[in-house]
């Protein structure tokens, strides 16, 4: 599992690379944020750009939406407290903004 996870970040340390430092920004601000309700006024005052551009420039880097990567970072650490069998849904859900 270590060895996977090693490989999955040096896979995401070598994609984060392309992007711009705005989108790098949002991405560290989302990831760093994730148990708290993340609006994308919130993300655009702490990358210091509009909430338009900011919007336009991480699709383009990423081929995703905000929302949607907020959302699959989201299901993706619930997956992991599913796994770890720590905390219940309703828990999981709270924990994460839901």
């Amino acid at each position: 599992m270590q060895v996977l996870y090693k490989f999955t970040y040096m896979v995401y340390q070598k994609n984060i690379k392309q992007y711009s430092n705005y989108t790098i920004s949002a991405i560290k601000y989302i990831n760093s944020h994730l148990h708290d309700h993340i609006t994308l006024n919130d993300l655009a005052n702490n990358v210091n750009i509009s909430k338009e551009y900011l919007c336009r420039i991480f699709k383009s880097d990423t081929k995703e939406s905000i929302n949607h990567y907020i959302n699959q970072q989201k299901v993706e650490l619930a997956k992991t407290y599913l796994i770890q069998n720590k905390l219940s849904i309703k828990e999981i859900a709270y924990t994460l903004g839901y």
